[in-house]
Formats: structure tokens, C-alpha cells, sequence
């Protein structure tokens, strides 16, 4: 019998290592940080989630809590990695 990983977990994997790999630059304020990142981040939920319209809400949620958020999570290492962490968070809550 092969091993086989399942689709949610690649599809979380393939997000975050999209996070990391191809970052957003951080010097560009927030709405210009939440408007590059938006079509990623709706992707790689609409792949965990299935649900397109679950998908760009939650995305929603997940970039005004970056804009509250701004001056904490602009000063962070990998604010794209927070940003995806707290979509996934949310799609799990």
C-alpha cells in the first residue's frame, strides 16, 4: 500500500510555501501589502476550503485584521506568513 497525503494538507503546505517563497515587500503600506497578497491568499483558501465564496470572506477577515493590525505586523519577519496563518485559523474555526 503507497503513502498518500491528503489534498488539504498539500493545499496548506503549497500555501504556505508560497507565503515564504515569493513574499510580499513589506515597505509598501498595508493596503498595497493587502492588495498584492489578496488573490494568493483567496487561492489557496478556495483549494483547502473547496468554497469560493467561504474562501474571499474569510480572506476578507483574515487582511482587515492585518490593517488593524499594521504597525505590529509590518515589524514582523514573514507578515505574509502571520497574514496566511490567521486565514488558515480562521477556515479551521
Amino acid at each position: 500500500m503507497g503513502w498518500c497525503v491528503p489534498l488539504r494538507v498539500v493545499a496548506v503546505t503549497r500555501a504556505l510555501e508560497v507565503a515564504v517563497t515569493d513574499p510580499v515587500p513589506v515597505a509598501v503600506g498595508p493596503d498595497d501589502f493587502c492588495r498584492q497578497l489578496h488573490p494568493r491568499l483567496v487561492g489557496s483558501l478556495r483549494l483547502y476550503l473547496g468554497d469560493p465564496s467561504v474562501a474571499e470572506e474569510l480572506a476578507q477577515d483574515a487582511l482587515v485584521r492585518v490593517i488593524e493590525r499594521w504597525p505590529e505586523v509590518s515589524a514582523m519577519a514573514a507578515p505574509e506568513a502571520w497574514t496566511y496563518r490567521v486565514a488558515f485559523n480562521l477556515a479551521n474555526s
